[in-house]
């Protein structure tokens, strides 16, 4: 087998950061179409029965701009968070490469589901009748980063 010259291998180590961050925003893609789904039936349910502290912000808002907004702004936002947690995969895996949980990086999986949890904690103690939707957005947002970019990005 023929030898490759020197320094051919930077193109190699250049792909093994590329995976992660293509990962990453495959799973982001996947957290945001969640995230539509669920945000579109929210925000119905806050438009059509506005709670207290919000009834005068939903009267001012148009449902059919803030959908659109939702939709528009969503996919690019979450593929971005994916690329940024694609990156820190890679710092992850380098410092501390262990499985568990049915993830290639235990430690990596444990702060996606730590993050969500703490992301989803506070808004589900300020909508209440929105706990269905909250769960399902944390529930992606943990699954698709904490186990899915790890086995894609392996």
């Amino acid at each position: 087998m023929e030898s490759l010259p020197r320094g051919s291998l930077a193109p190699l180590r250049r792909l093994r950061a590329v995976s992660p961050l293509l990962a990453g925003a495959a799973a982001g893609m996947l957290t945001a179409s969640v995230f539509v789904s669920a945000g579109v039936l929210m925000v119905f349910s806050l438009v059509r029965e506005p709670p207290p502290h919000l009834a005068e912000a939903a009267r001012r808002l148009s449902s059919g701009a803030l959908m659109f907004r939702l939709v528009v702004l969503s996919y690019p936002t979450w593929a971005f968070i994916g690329a940024l947690l694609g990156l820190a995969y890679i710092g992850v895996e380098a410092v501390n490469p262990g499985p568990g949980l049915g993830s290639p990086n235990l430690a990596f999986t444990l702060v996606v589901i730590v993050t969500a949890a703490a992301a989803g904690l506070p808004l589900f103690l300020i909508l209440r009748r929105m706990a269905a939707g909250i769960a399902a957005i944390c529930l992606a947002f943990a699954g698709s980063f904490g186990w899915l970019l790890p086995h894609f990005a392996s």
